[in-house]
C-alpha cells in the first residue's frame, strides 16, 4: 500500500504538469507548433544572437512570459527533488542506476535550456514526458491493486496496453520526431548565420544544411561530415551538448521499451493469474529477488531437515 500511496502522489503532479504545459503550448508558443517548421524556429534562441527588427534592434524571436519562466523554474524544482528522493531515501529496484542516470539527463537538460534560452523545445520536451507518464502512473497502481484478469476486469491489461501505446507515440515517435529533428537540423540555423561565418543570416532565409555549410546540394555525405568536422562557431558546444543530452535520453526510452515488450511476452507466456501477479511485482516492484532468495532459503532449510526415523 505504501508503493500505491506513493504512484498515487505522482499521477496528479503529472496531469497537473501535463495541463499546464498544454496551456502554454497553446498560449505562448505559436499555433502548431508540434510537427511543424515552428519547432525548428524555437529551438535555438540563444541570447548572443537575437533576432534584429527593422531598425536594427534585437529582438528574441521567443520572449516567454512570467508564468512560463516560474512553471520551467518549478519543473527543474521537481526534478532536483525527485533524483534525491531516488538517490538517497527510495528502496534500491534493480532499474536505480537506470532511473538516476534519467533524473541526471533531465535536470542537465533543464538547466541546460533555462541558462541557454531553449526553454521552448524544453516545454516539449517535458511535455512529451509528463503526458505520458500518467499512463505508467495508472499501470502501477493498477498493479499494486491486482485488478488482475477476468476478476479485475482486466484493468491491467488494458492499462498496459495503453501504456504500451502512449509510449511509442510519445516517446519513440513525437519525441524523435519533433525535439531531436528540431535540435539537431534546426540547431544548425542559427541567428549568426553560416557556421564559422561571420556574417549574420535571418534563420527563415534557410535552414538547409548544405547551405549552412557552404556546400552545393547535391554534395556528397563525406563532404558535409568534414565540413562539419572542421566548422566551428561559439555555438557548437551548446549545439552538441543540447543533442547529446537529448540522445541519451532517447537511448532510455528504447531501453524502457524493451523492458515493457519483454514484459509483455513474459506475461502472455505466463499459465495463470498467479504467475502473471508474480512477474508484475517482479517488473514494477523490484522485489523478486528477495522472493527467490526467500525462496531458495525454505527449501534448503526443507531440505536440511533431519529425517524422522
Amino acid at each position: 500500500m505504501k508503493k500505491s500511496r506513493e504512484q498515487s502522489g505522482q499521477s496528479p503532479i503529472h496531469i497537473l504538469m501535463s495541463l499546464i504545459e498544454v496551456y502554454l503550448l497553446r498560449n505562448e508558443l505559436p499555433n502548431g507548433v508540434l510537427m511543424s517548421e515552428h519547432t525548428t524556429e524555437l529551438v535555438w534562441v540563444p541570447p548572443p544572437f537575437p533576432h534584429r527588427d527593422a531598425t536594427g534592434e534585437p529582438v528574441m524571436k521567443f520572449q516567454p512570459s512570467h508564468a512560463f519562466v516560474v512553471f520551467y523554474a518549478a519543473q527543474l524544482a521537481v526534478w532536483i527533488y525527485t533524483g534525491f528522493v531516488c538517490a538517497f531515501l527510495d528502496e534500491r529496484k534493480k532499474d536505480f542506476l537506470v532511473m538516476m542516470a534519467h533524473h541526471v539527463i533531465t535536470v542537465a537538460l533543464v538547466g541546460f535550456s533555462a541558462s541557454h534560452n531553449f526553454i521552448a523545445i524544453g516545454l516539449i520536451v517535458l511535455w512529451v514526458h509528463d503526458v505520458s507518464d500518467i499512463f505508467v502512473d495508472l499501470l502501477k497502481i493498477t498493479n499494486y491493486f491486482g485488478l488482475h484478469g477476468l476478476k479485475g476486469m482486466l484493468i491491467v491489461e488494458l492499462s498496459f496496453a495503453s501504456c504500451l501505446v502512449a509510449w511509442v507515440y510519445f516517446r519513440l515517435f513525437q519525441y524523435p520526431a519533433v525535439c531531436l529533428r528540431a535540435a539537431l537540423v534546426g540547431g544548425l540555423a542559427l541567428e549568426a548565420g553560416r557556421i564559422g561565418g561571420d556574417n549574420p543570416v535571418n534563420r527563415e532565409e534557410s535552414t538547409d544544411l548544405h547551405w549552412l555549410l557552404g556546400l552545393d546540394k547535391d554534395a556528397p555525405l563525406l563532404d558535409v561530415v568534414h565540413a562539419l568536422a572542421h566548422s566551428w562557431h561559439v555555438d557548437i558546444p551548446a549545439y552538441f551538448a543540447l543533442n547529446a543530452l537529448l540522445w541519451l535520453l532517447q537511448v532510455l526510452h528504447v531501453w524502457w521499451f524493451y523492458l515493457l515488450v519483454g514484459l509483455a511476452l513474459r506475461v502472455a507466456a505466463a499459465p495463470d493469474v498467479k504467475e502473471i501477479r508474480n512477474i508484475a511485482a517482479d517488473h514494477y516492484e523490484g522485489g523478486a529477488d528477495e522472493r527467490v532468495a526467500t525462496r531458495v532459503g525454505q527449501q534448503r532449510g526443507e531440505n536440511q531437515k533431519p529425517k524422522s526415523d
